[in-house]
């Protein structure tokens, strides 16, 4: 009976014990969830460009134009390369239509181009042929180029007559532009920012 008491009292103060204790906190972590974003894309920008109209003038014998590249990724870009070891020099500006071809005097028709403002690159003295020697062609390229970029839409040869070489690059928008010459081999350089300025 005395065993029975002991072990009875033994069961309370046990079970009291575990009443009382406080429970263990359990530490759960939950997902984080990062709410990140693209970014917009950043337009193009030429460091030093601008809408106002470039010159330079040019003492040296003609300079003629072997080849016309161009492009629209990220920055659009017109690049004139010359024969010799010089490049002409240059008039490159806003103008607006209509607009000519120097020889024929015909009307050059710009409507379809998607373009609502104009560049004119005017290359002086320059050609299409060599005129210095055989008058044959130095540039075989297209005259009249559909581009369909998003800032560069159309190029068009408008004038190649008496050592006068003009381009018309149709834009989308009045965008800053920048002109650099190169050399090895020779180049004029049309960089177009996306911006209006910079």
């Amino acid at each position: 009976m005395r065993r029975l008491c002991v072990a009875s009292v033994a069961f309370v103060v046990l079970a009291l014990a575990c009443s009382s204790a406080k429970p263990t906190a359990t530490a759960t972590s939950s997902p984080v969830v990062s709410a990140t974003s693209t970014p917009a894309a950043t337009p193009c920008s030429v460091a030093g460009a601008s809408t106002d109209t470039a010159t330079v003038q040019s003492s040296a014998p003609e300079a003629a134009v072997t080849d016309v590249r161009y492009s629209d990724d990220g920055c659009a870009r017109v690049v004139f390369q010359f024969a010799g070891d010089h490049a002409p020099g240059y008039t490159i500006g806003y103008s607006q239509p209509p607009f000519s071809d120097c020889g024929s005097g015909a009307s050059v028709a710009t409507t379809s181009w998607g373009a609502d403002q104009y560049l004119q690159i005017r290359l002086a003295p320059s050609g299409g042929v060599d005129l210095s020697k055989s008058a044959n062609p130095t540039y075989t390229g297209p005259r009249d180029i559909a581009v369909d970029g998003k800032t560069l839409k159309h190029l068009k040869t408008t004038c190649d007559f008496e050592a006068v070489f003009t381009w018309l690059a149709g834009l989308s928008g009045k965008h800053a532009f920048k002109v650099q010459s190169l050399t090895n081999p020779p180049r004029i350089v049309v960089n177009v920012s996306q911006s209006t300025s910079d």
